[in-house]
């Protein structure tokens, strides 16, 4: 089963990267499906279970699209960077709220456990080596596109988490 689940997980990740150039869009409702599988996947890495949540006010269109795999980059940041180095069962939650900037605008907060960021992390694009993040630039690259005054910082959080990854930005009306 732990087999079957992994593989499907992989299967789900591999056909929504490979689509991704000629789909690059899709429904926030699909996107944290992916971020599912994606957490699956990466429990499976790190050898133990991630206990993962997703909270969603009723005011979010999730029929919205936004960028396919946007959220992708913090989570395997929270993952690799935060969760792996964590003595403390692992957590991850990602808290979906109405922002009234933009018509559909939501903030997206992906919420971890793990060992926190030492204060140089704060900054908008250095990592831990001084060197810009591959994945997070692409996050803010895909922002721009999307709405320019779209944004994506890391942050401290609030105890029981330890960093805060925060989206915010419009989503788009599907295509009929």
């Amino acid at each position: 089963p732990k087999a079957q689940a992994t593989l499907a997980s992989f299967t789900h990740l591999w056909n929504k990267h490979w689509s991704v150039h000629q789909q690059p869009v899709h429904s926030l409702e699909e996107e944290l499906e992916s971020m599912g599988q994606c957490t699956v996947l990466e429990s499976v890495r790190l050898g133990r279970p991630v206990k993962w949540s997703i909270e969603v006010s009723e005011a979010v269109f999730t029929d919205g699209e936004l960028p396919a795999l946007l959220l992708q980059p913090a989570l395997e940041n929270a993952m690799w960077h935060g969760l792996a180095h964590s003595k403390v069962a692992p957590k991850l939650h990602i808290d979906i709220r109405p922002v009234n900037d933009w018509p559909h605008g939501v903030e997206i907060t992906v919420l971890d456990n793990g060992v926190g960021l030492p204060s140089k992390h704060i900054a908008p694009a250095p990592s831990r080596h001084g060197v810009a993040s591959v994945g997070l630039d692409l996050v803010r690259q895909k922002l721009a596109m999307v709405h320019p005054e779209a944004s994506f910082h890391m942050t401290p959080a609030s105890p029981p988490w330890s960093t805060a990854a925060v989206f915010k930005l419009p989503l788009s009306p599907p295509e009929a």
